[in-house]
């Protein structure tokens, strides 16, 4: 079957692009071919870009300065990395290339506020195909809807997919059709195909505590603080918001890339996020993690809620270790579930 997959693919955001790649390497290993539909819209590109013109429209010398300096001593260097990342490990489409399947998802694709309430994600465009599916599709439940319009949109897709419950059960309010619950694409992988992956990318030979702190949340930042000082382990973090401080900070990574982001978590002793990709990939490396953030937290509690350990988002620090032949026994159902979901959708009648 020739599928196409719409989602966030061109994002310099390392859950965007990880999981757009896992989605495409599982459904090649089923024998389709399968490409990404390179859709880049303006309202979501501009948020990477390595010289933001609203800064230097501040005319603000000191904001300008921080700027051009991240461009220089980072900016560039990730972006390299992610550009890299897209052209070599993402199979980009052709124009006007005809699908007998596109699937739109996973990641926040209904999220207005960051696509600019684009509705391209919702099936209206001029991309050829026989049907039309999301697969684990999610938004922001803090944005109020467009009910009517969403009401509308779900017409165009045969079969629908979403990543949280909640989401499922508002839509379940708007249609007939049945809402099925799917879990992220980045844990359609085995772990032993990430490991491989990550093995492109240069390895640490120290002990460290990773942190991962992708909404600038204190109280994640302050948990990784109280475990560093008790175990005498150091930091590294993966900076997402360049600062002076960061561009000369050994313990630092500005400038990690897809691959680099992988090693990290790979190789860490103990795992401090605040991203829901963060979270996943603890879990899929086997990390003892703790998670937090005060915003949009329903991604990151449904799949902990799922797996059984809901305590790892918390502003405490959990004693207890993670049992992970547990987890991987209820993950391996969840994972199974939602490959059934894309098999039965990819069965030529």
């Amino acid at each position: 079957m020739k599928i196409g997959i719409i989602t966030y693919h061109f994002a310099h955001n390392y859950g965007a692009v990880l999981q757009c790649y896992a989605l495409q390497e599982y459904l090649k290993s089923n024998g389709h071919d399968v490409s990404i539909i390179d859709y880049r819209p303006r309202a979501i590109t501009k948020f990477y870009d390595v010289v933001k013109l609203h800064v230097i429209k501040t005319y603000n010398p000191k904001v300008i300065i921080v700027n051009l300096a991240s461009a220089i001593f980072s900016g560039y260097s990730r972006a390299n990395k992610f550009n890299k990342f897209i052209n070599n490990k993402l199979q980009l489409s052709v124009n006007n290339t005809e699908y007998d399947l596109i699937i739109y998802g996973s990641d926040q694709i209904w999220n207005t506020h960051i696509n600019n309430n684009d509705k391209t994600y919702w099936g209206y465009n001029n991309y050829k195909s026989t049907i039309s599916i999301t697969y684990s599709a999610s938004d922001d439940p803090t944005i109020p809807k467009d009910l009517n319009f969403i009401k509308n949109a779900l017409n165009n897709f045969e079969s629908i997919s979403v990543r949280e419950d909640k989401l499922a059960i508002e839509l379940r309010e708007l249609t007939n059709k049945e809402i099925y619950t799917t879990i992220d694409p980045v844990f359609l992988l085995p772990k032993k195909q990430w490991f491989t992956l990550s093995n492109r990318a240069p390895k640490r030979n120290d002990k460290y505590i990773l942190l991962y702190n992708l909404t600038q949340d204190e109280n994640i930042k302050k948990m990784a603080e109280e475990y560093s000082y008790s175990t005498g382990l150091k930091i590294i973090e993966i900076v997402t918001r360049v600062s002076a401080k960061a561009i000369f900070n050994s313990n630092a990574y500005s400038k990690a890339g897809p691959l680099n982001f992988l090693a990290l978590f790979r190789d860490a002793e103990y795992v401090f996020t605040s991203s829901f990709h963060g979270t996943a990939f603890s879990i899929i490396f086997e990390k003892q993690f703790m998670s937090y953030m005060e915003h949009n937290k329903e991604r990151v509690c449904n799949l902990l809620k799922e797996l059984g350990i809901n305590e790892r988002i918390s502003r405490n620090i959990a004693i207890q270790k993670i049992d992970y032949e547990y987890v991987n026994r209820k993950l391996e159902l969840l994972t199974n579930n939602s490959k059934n979901y894309l098999i039965n959708n990819t069965i030529i009648n």
